[in-house]
């Protein structure tokens, strides 16, 4: 696999960042980062992407109007923000090593996704993810 050109690795950061703040900023470019990430669920497209988190938003905020919880209510750039931080842990690629053919490849994806990740928790002061996603 090609590492990505720097200026094509901003454009990711600065995409997804931008998502962050508001879902319907994402683009193909940001989207076709995450969705190869471990963990996030593959739609059949960047509007599907789009859709699953301002309806996961819209949902925090049905459950917190009707009182069935204290969860504030929550942006689509916010859900995807806290998928983002709790999925870091997996997306790290330690199975990879300097005499693998991909290595350099992997460690910029990594580069890439913990910057994306660091960036999301100071966004929304949110805890370091203490476990993987499935809770170990």
């Amino acid at each position: 696999m090609d590492l990505k050109p720097a200026n094509i690795e901003q454009l990711i950061i600065k995409n997804c960042l931008a998502a962050l703040k508001d879902i319907d900023k994402l683009t193909f470019r940001g989207y076709d980062f995450l969705y190869q990430a471990s963990n996030f669920i593959a739609h059949y497209n960047v509007h599907g992407f789009k859709d699953y988190y301002q309806q996961e938003g819209e949902e925090v905020k049905r459950v917190s109007q009707h009182g069935v919880t204290q969860v504030p209510a929550k942006s689509g750039g916010e859900m995807l923000a806290l998928d983002i931080v709790r999925f870091q842990r997996d997306n790290q690629w330690r199975n990879f090593t300097t005499q693998d053919r991909d290595y350099e490849y992997m460690m910029q994806k990594k580069r890439i996704y913990n910057t994306i990740a660091d960036a999301a928790r100071a966004m929304y002061k949110l805890p370091e993810a203490a476990t993987n996603s499935w809770g170990w």
